[in-house]
């Protein structure tokens, strides 16, 4: 029998049997079920393969922008577990739309992707400057543009 001392009159005082029966509830949920108890969220991020934002393969794997970025996102909520798969954008859709819940650090806002989960109000895709690229034999082609060139006027002309 589990006792306790009164503090004001130094006499024992039983433990009533339902504080003794959710002390003994808890422990058996801890000592069963101890990952539920103390594991973190996790979040799921789908990543695909579009360089230079995504690079999945080759010398180069896991060092686009984007994958960047999303490294930057993870050590930055350490509150959570993070899993990273890769998948082909269909892929993504599908899982979206099936309702599953997963992240994606970039996907183009449209108004199908709009219905299909939350959008965050800043802008998570980045995208490197549109240029103009020719070939050196073509440069005086090109140089009466002026630099920068509008894109707008050379394909006018």
């Amino acid at each position: 029998m589990i006792r306790r001392m009164n503090a004001q009159s130094g006499s024992r005082a039983l433990i009533p049997f339902w504080k003794k029966f959710l002390f003994a509830v808890v422990c058996l949920w801890i000592t069963i079920f101890p990952s539920r108890a103390f594991s973190k969220e996790t979040i799921h991020w789908l990543r695909f393969d579009y360089p230079p934002m995504y690079i999945v393969e080759g010398e180069y794997a896991g060092q686009g922008y984007m994958d960047n970025i999303l490294n930057l996102l993870i050590a930055h909520l350490p509150q959570y577990e993070h899993s990273v798969r890769v998948a082909n954008l269909s892929r993504i859709m599908s899982e979206m739309e099936q309702g599953n819940e997963v992240c994606i650090a970039s996907l183009f806002v449209n108004e199908e992707r709009k219905r299909l989960g939350w959008i965050s109000e800043g802008n998570t895709t980045f995208l490197p400057p549109v240029q103009l690229v020719f070939r050196a034999e073509d440069a005086d082609k090109f140089a009466k543009f002026g630099s920068p060139a509008s894109l707008e006027e050379v394909i006018r002309d």
